[in-house]
């Protein structure tokens, strides 16, 4: 229940002001991904993306942008047995690039910015580059943030829960 609440109120800060593209959303669906039931974890994270982006205006190829998410979820789950600072990280960084790829994968196969051909996706992509920073940023950041901080937080209601036990 505390890793939905957690998503429910991460993904909601979209609607609040942050840097462009650096905001907790897809390490948030990393963190559905781990921690939540594997079909919640998918559910969750691209159901409040899309009422959010409801709110926040929709645009043509959202749906890439919700397979991203879906994705970036999904990658969470290589993370289900392993939480450790170097799996994080390089999770992280895989789901940072997947997102990267399908979302603009989209605008380019839309045709409306770009040529539908090779030179039109090299420029897709590459045009697409100074975005990216903000979001692996992120990303990085609040996964370690997220995941390692509720790993601390279980053990130590763990702990105090043993402790407790061994002093009834």
């Amino acid at each position: 229940m505390l890793p939905a609440l957690i998503l429910t109120i991460g993904i909601l800060s979209r609607l609040v002001w942050h840097l462009p593209n650096f905001s907790p959303v897809y390490a948030l669906a990393l963190f559905g991904g781990v921690y939540l039931d594997k079909r919640l974890s998918i559910i969750l994270p691209v159901g409040f993306m899309m009422i959010t982006d409801l709110i926040l205006g929709v645009y043509p190829g959202i749906a890439f942008t919700w397979i991203g998410m879906a994705l970036v979820a999904l990658a969470g789950w290589r993370l289900r047995e392993k939480r450790h600072f170097g799996n994080i990280l390089g999770v992280s960084l895989l789901a940072s690039l997947v997102f990267f790829v399908v979302s603009n994968l989209g605008v380019w196969l839309l045709g409306r910015l770009y040529p539908l051909n090779f030179q039109g996706l090299v420029d897709c992509y590459v045009m697409a580059v100074p975005f990216f920073r903000n979001t692996l940023i992120s990303t990085v950041v609040y996964s370690m943030l997220l995941i390692l901080g509720y790993e601390i937080v279980l053990s130590t209601f763990v702990r105090f829960g043993a402790a407790l036990k061994n002093r009834g």
